[in-house]
């Protein structure tokens, strides 16, 4: 069986209590996309500061995070990271009006950022916006954020679908528009077909990897002011989190004890703090495109974070980290083949 790569679809967790989805709040609006709320959020943030020209944003970040404030005339400069993400250097902060800080890199709490200087600077009249896709199922965040936002189709096997959250309202209030129906039917089916292909394998991927590949490519563009479609809201509203949590954390601390005992110096973290929900299982390696590609030899398909975006400033991540997948649409059993391909790999650099 295939691990890793997009969603298909899965209602095996959907039923789960409506009590323990935090973030369904009357206040708080769902959106298309994490880009969709990061424009959303600027252009509330223009109504109260008019003179809102650079945001400071992570060295270490996607490309779909800059492009919104590039899109709203708003100039990026970057602040450093150190090599494990555990510092952020927000020192050289005086010229830029809005702060992009990431909550806790892939669902890690490493106490990243200083809260007690965040504050300091919001003092300041400086607007703190809180990225919270990979700590969105993580207890530890910075309490006092201007506005959140968080990317839930990461996590989940829906179509589309962000939360964009502000710390009072929402002055900015546009009719949202729905996503382009095509194209929603498109990630759907290939969704489903994805989910034939791995009851049948006799079926044809080329179809369904054809089929998501064009719906990344319209999301590019095509974010601004749109709402999350009815079939993703509804697979929210009673989908089982904890089930998530406990499968993910459950097969996070497998693959973090497993590489431990390979070779620690491959894991970005360490280890699994108790409030830690994982996105993915980060490791480093110089050779990452040579495991990577074994991987996927063992059909085991794990993304990079990121693809380098376009800027000067890099960071040493975007050559060397690979995310391992650990969530809840697999067992240990899937983790082991994971470990045991990246030890056979392993085993083969170190005899080169």
């Amino acid at each position: 069986m295939e691990i890793g790569s997009e969603f298909e679809t899965d209602e095996s967790l959907i039923g789960g209590s409506k009590n323990n989805i935090v973030f369904l709040d009357d206040k708080n609006i769902f959106m298309f996309s994490g880009r969709t709320c990061i424009d959303y959020i600027l252009k509330d943030i223009k109504i109260s500061y008019k003179d809102v020209k650079k945001a400071y944003l992570p060295r270490y970040c996607c490309q779909s995070m800059i492009d919104p404030f590039v899109d709203n005339d708003i100039e990026c400069k970057f602040y450093s990271l150190n090599d494990d993400l555990t510092k952020a250097e927000l020192d050289n902060v005086d010229d830029c009006q809005i702060i992009l800080i990431m909550g806790n890199y892939f669902g890690f709490n490493q106490n990243l950022y200083d809260y007690k200087q965040l504050k300091k600077i919001q003092s300041k009249g400086k607007i703190v916006i809180e990225d919270c896709t990979h700590s969105l199922f993580s207890e530890q965040r910075y309490e006092n954020s201007d506005y959140r936002f968080a990317s839930i189709r990461k996590w989940l096997p829906v179509v589309s679908g962000a939360i964009c959250m502000k710390k009072d309202n929402f002055l900015y209030h546009p009719n949202l528009g729905k996503p382009d129906k095509r194209m929603l039917k498109l990630k759907q089916e290939a969704m489903c077909e994805k989910k034939s292909y791995i009851n049948n394998e006799t079926l044809c991927k080329e179809s369904y990897l054809k089929k998501f590949e064009y719906f990344n490519e319209y999301l590019v563009s095509n974010y601004k002011l749109y709402g999350i479609d009815d079939y993703s809201k509804e697979i929210i509203k009673t989908f089982d989190f904890d089930a998530l949590k406990k499968q993910r954390i459950k097969n996070a601390k497998f693959l973090i004890d497993a590489i431990n005992n390979i070779d620690s110096t491959l894991l970005v973290y360490k280890q699994l703090q108790k409030d830690d929900c994982p996105l993915f299982v980060p490791i480093k390696t110089k050779h990452r495109d040579k495991l990577k590609k074994s991987l996927i030899h063992e059909r085991i398909y794990c993304p990079s974070h990121w693809p380098k975006p376009s800027i000067k400033e890099n960071h040493n991540l975007y050559d060397t980290e690979l995310s391992l997948v650990c969530d809840q649409r697999y067992d240990i059993e899937d983790m082991n083949r994971i470990i045991e391909c990246i030890s056979k790999c392993n085993n083969f650099i170190e005899d080169k």
